[in-house]
């Protein structure tokens, strides 16, 4: 996993990083390891992580808003196998696992544009015969299962973007700002 991460606070014990199987274009986890003896609360969870999902949405609109990396030619292929192209909208911010370990907070940070809007859009209207837009949730698991039973097929290409990620942010952690 060690190069699909683009941000590490050892001291934090926080990671994000690229998950392998994408359900859109930079999707990615931010993980918080703590012992189990801690006994975190959920909302005791969060406010150790909230400043560091800040930081990820600075970064995912400096690197698709202004950057477009979702339309550069060298990762051209995670864009299509995503379905990703067009504007990207906003970030979606998932607190979302089968099973929970105890020991580990999990958010899900997914980018979201034009084209995965369009796709709810038509699945919603392919099951409700109307025309309004509608159905993410429900886009969302249909696409988490098509990754789910596909082979890690663009390992090279999340790397990359991992890669290009790691060197488009700058990190300031005494102010845990984004620079």
């Amino acid at each position: 996993m060690i190069d699909r991460i683009f941000f590490n606070s050892e001291e934090e014990n926080i990671i994000i990083f690229n998950v392998d199987r994408p359900i859109t274009f930079g999707h990615s986890q931010l993980r918080f390891s703590f012992n189990k003896n801690n006994n975190y609360s959920e909302a005791e969870c969060f406010i150790k992580v909230h400043l560091y999902i800040d930081y990820c949405l600075k970064v995912f609109d400096r690197i698709y808003r202004m950057k477009k990396f979702h339309e550069r030619k060298d990762l051209e292929c995670l864009a299509k196998e995503t379905f990703t192209e067009g504007e990207f909208l906003k970030t979606l911010i998932l607190r979302t696992s089968a099973s929970e370990d105890h020991d580990c907070y999990k958010i899900h940070l997914i980018p979201y544009f034009e084209s995965h809007a369009k796709l709810c859009k038509v699945r919603y209207n392919s099951i409700y015969n109307n025309n309004k837009e509608g159905g993410l949730l429900g886009w969302l698991g249909d696409r988490e299962t098509i990754v789910d039973t596909k082979e890690v097929l663009l390992i090279d290409d999340i790397a990359r973007l991992t890669s290009l990620i790691k060197k488009e942010n700058t990190y300031n952690e005494d102010a845990l700002s984004y620079c």
